[in-house]
């Protein structure tokens, strides 16, 4: 069936009401301001905002990938900080895991006295994970266990059912 080229125009109409006669006279200055029809502009204004919405959305989903990317790198850069604080940590103590023990040459790793000097109780875990040491790395864990067993010997530190703690 074809339609009339009135009948066409009716099925492309769409009737709007505006809350206010003023709304109405402000929309049509901005018209005449644009050099547009009223109907042309409103069609216009509306089309430049989808636009836009779409341009947004875009935009958001870029950031979204970018950040996820940034987080990425970040959890790589924050693993190879936490290899390295290891390595530093054997290098500096490196004294604690010779053959025959310590021999009166080197100390104590500041840190590790440091944190029982707080005088709260520590469990092995959260003793390596405030020292920034890798808790999978077997020599970094013989380290501090030898470093707690001597100061254990030495009577400086006790050690309890909840954990490592200093004595006195």
């Amino acid at each position: 069936m074809v339609l009339s080229n009135l009948e066409e125009r009716r099925a492309r109409q769409f009737i709007l009401y505006f809350p206010s006669s003023r709304d109405r006279e402000r929309w049509r200055r901005l018209a005449r301001k644009a050099r547009m029809p009223l109907s042309r502009w409103i069609y216009h204004t509306v089309e430049e905002h989808l636009a836009e919405d779409t341009r947004e959305r875009t935009q958001k989903s870029d950031l979204f990938a970018e950040n996820r990317r940034l987080q990425r790198e970040l959890e790589k850069s924050n693993a190879r900080i936490r290899e390295l604080e290891t390595e530093v940590f054997k290098l500096r103590n490196r004294v604690f895991v010779t053959p025959d023990g310590p021999r009166g040459i080197g100390s104590f790793d500041p840190a590790l006295l440091d944190l029982l000097r707080s005088g709260e109780t520590w469990t092995s875990r959260a003793l390596l994970d405030a020292l920034g040491v890798d808790q999978s790395d077997a020599d970094a864990i013989e380290i501090v266990t030898r470093q707690l067993y001597l100061l254990l010997d030495l009577g400086l530190v006790q050690e309890t059912s909840r954990g490592w703690r200093r004595i006195g």
